[in-house]
C-alpha cells in the first residue's frame, strides 16, 4: 500500500466522521499489509493514519527511509499499525520511552535501541551478505542541464520572489529564528516555481497575476 499526501505535502484531514473501519479495505482479512513510505502516517491524529490502522492484517510491515522525521512521538503512529504492545498505547510510549530520553539521554536511547531492535530491520547498500553486498546499485551519473526561463516564466518568479520578500521585510531577526518553518515553506514554492507554474498556481495567485504574465500563461504552461 502506497501512501501519497496531497500537493502540500501533507496528509489529508477531512472534517467528515471517521469511516476507518469502512470501506472496501477494511473489509478484507488480509494475511500481510505493507506500509510503503510509512512516515506519511506520522501524524495518528489523521484519517490516512486511523484508516492503516484499523484494517485487519495477519501480518504487518512499515518501511520508510526516515522512520523519526521530527520526534520520538513519530515512533507512536507504526507501534499502533504494527499492534506493538505496549507501546502501540500513547501514554506507554510516553512513560516508557520519550520520558525516560528526556531525563538521561544515554540511558533513554539505549532503551529505545533495545525496543527497536525487536521489530527493526535496517538495511543500507553497505552492507555484505555471505562476503557479497546486498545490492549492487550501478555507479550514479549526475547530469546538469542548465534551461533559461521564458520571459512570462521569469516574471513569475519575480512576482513569488517579491512576494516572499515583503511577507517577511521589517521582521524581526526573533520573529525569523521562530517562523524557520515558514521561511522553508517559501524557498520550497520558489523551487516549485522553478519546475512547474502549476505545482504552485492557485486562485490566490490568478486573482493577483502580476501584470507582465498575459491570461494565456497558464494554458501555456500545462
Amino acid at each position: 500500500m502506497k501512501l501519497e499526501k496531497n500537493a502540500a505535502g501533507k496528509a489529508k484531514k477531512k472534517k467528515k466522521p471517521n469511516n476507518s473501519k469502512g470501506g472496501p479495505l477494511a473489509m478484507v482479512r488480509w494475511f500481510r499489509v505493507v506500509l510503503e513510505e510509512a512516515h506519511a502516517v506520522k501524524r495518528h491524529q489523521t484519517q490516512m493514519a486511523k484508516a492503516c490502522c484499523g484494517l485487519s492484517a495477519e501480518r504487518r510491515w512499515c518501511l520508510s527511509g526516515t522512520p523519526i522525521q521530527n520526534s520520538i512521538d513519530d515512533l507512536y503512529s507504526y507501534f499502533r499499525f504494527l499492534k506493538y504492545e505496549p507501546y502501540s498505547n500513547f501514554s506507554s510510549l510516553r512513560s516508557m520511552i520519550k520520558n525516560p530520553v528526556s531525563r538521561n539521554a544515554t540511558h533513554g536511547y539505549k532503551k529505545l535501541q533495545t525496543v527497536l531492535s525487536i521489530v527493526l530491520l535496517r538495511r543500507i547498500k553497505e552492507m555484505l551478505l555471505d562476503g557479497e553486498p546486498i545490492i549492487n546499485i550501478p555507479p550514479k551519473t549526475i547530469q546538469l542541464s542548465k534551461i533559461d526561463f521564458t520571459k512570462e516564466e521569469r516574471a513569475f518568479y519575480l512576482y513569488l520572489e517579491e512576494s516572499s520578500c515583503q511577507k517577511l521585510k521589517g521582521r524581526s531577526k526573533k520573529y525569523i529564528q521562530k517562523n524557520y518553518v515558514h521561511i522553508l515553506a517559501l524557498l520550497s514554492q520558489l523551487r516549485q516555481a522553478c519546475n512547474h507554474a502549476f505545482l504552485f498556481v492557485g486562485p490566490r495567485i490568478k486573482a493577483s497575476t502580476p501584470p507582465t504574465i498575459t491570461p494565456g500563461f497558464y494554458g501555456r504552461v500545462g
